[in-house]
C-alpha cells in the first residue's frame, strides 16, 4: 500500500465517521489546550515571582541591645560635651590672661606721667627747702625728727609731702596686689621710691602719730623695704 493510497482512505474514514472524529478531534484540542494552560499558568506564576522577589525581613534586635547603643551613644555625647566646655574655658583664661598682661603693661603706673611726678617731687622738694631745711641727695639722708615735725605742722609742707607719698602709696598698692607688671616697675619706680621712702620715713612716722593712723602709707611702706633688701642681695 502506497502513502497515496493511506491517505485517501483515511479521508474516507473521516468523512464517514465524523462524530467519532469529532471526538477525537476534542479530545485532542482539549489536551492541547491544558497543556497550553498548564505551560501559561506556570509562566505567569514564574512572571510574578521574578518582578515580585520576596522581600528579606529585618533581623529582629533585642531591646537590650538597643538600650546598650542608646546608653553608649549618650555617654560619648556627654563626653564630647564635656571635653568642649573645658575647652572653651581654657581659652577664655588664656584670653583673660592676655588681656591683663597687655593692661599691665599699658597701664599709667608702668609708664607713669613724668610730668606729673616731677612736678610732685619739685614741690615736695621746694616746701622741705622753704623751711630752711637743707635737702641732700646722699644715699643715706632722711629728715629728722625735728625737722619732720616742722614739716608735718606746716600745712603747705605736708600738703605737698602727703600729696607725693599718696602718689607713691597708690603705685606699691597696685604693685603688692599684682595690678601691674612687677618687672617694668621695678625698672621704672625702684630707684625713685627708695631715695623717697629713705629720707620720709621718719616723716612716716610722725604722720602715724599726727594723723592716728598706724597703717597710714602701709603698701609703700612695704613695697620699699622689699625693694631695699632685693637691692642689698
Amino acid at each position: 500500500m502506497t502513502f497515496k493510497t493511506l491517505i485517501t482512505k483515511l479521508t474516507i474514514l473521516k468523512n464517514k465517521y465524523p462524530a467519532a472524529n469529532t471526538g477525537f478531534a476534542s479530545g485532542g484540542v482539549t489536551c492541547k489546550l491544558g497543556a497550553l494552560c498548564f505551560y501559561s499558568s506556570s509562566v505567569l506564576v514564574d512572571s510574578v515571582v521574578l518582578r515580585n522577589p520576596p522581600v528579606a525581613k529585618p533581623r529582629t534586635v533585642s531591646s537590650n541591645y538597643k538600650n546598650l547603643n542608646m546608653s553608649a551613644y549618650n555617654d560619648i555625647i556627654g563626653i564630647l560635651a564635656q571635653i568642649t566646655t573645658i575647652l572653651g574655658l581654657a581659652v577664655i583664661i588664656f584670653q583673660i590672661r592676655q588681656t591683663t598682661k597687655w593692661n599691665r603693661r599699658a597701664s599709667n603706673y608702668n609708664f607713669i606721667n613724668t610730668e606729673i611726678t616731677a612736678k610732685l617731687e619739685s614741690e615736695a622738694r621746694k616746701k622741705i627747702e622753704d623751711l630752711k631745711i637743707s635737702f641732700r641727695y646722699g644715699s643715706d639722708w632722711q629728715l629728722t625728727n625735728e625737722e619732720c615735725k616742722k614739716i608735718i605742722n606746716n600745712h603747705d609742707a605736708a600738703f605737698s609731702i602727703n600729696q607725693l607719698l599718696n602718689d607713691f602709696q597708690n603705685l606699691s598698692a597696685a604693685y603688692q596686689e599684682n595690678l601691674l607688671d612687677r618687672k617694668m616697675f621695678k625698672k621704672i619706680h625702684s630707684g625713685r621710691q627708695i631715695f623717697w621712702y629713705r629720707i620720709l620715713s621718719n616723716y612716716i612716722e610722725e604722720a602715724k602719730y599726727y594723723y592716728a593712723d598706724k597703717n597710714i602709707w602701709k603698701d609703700f611702706v612695704e613695697t620699699s623695704k622689699q625693694l631695699i633688701k632685693e637691692n642689698e642681695q
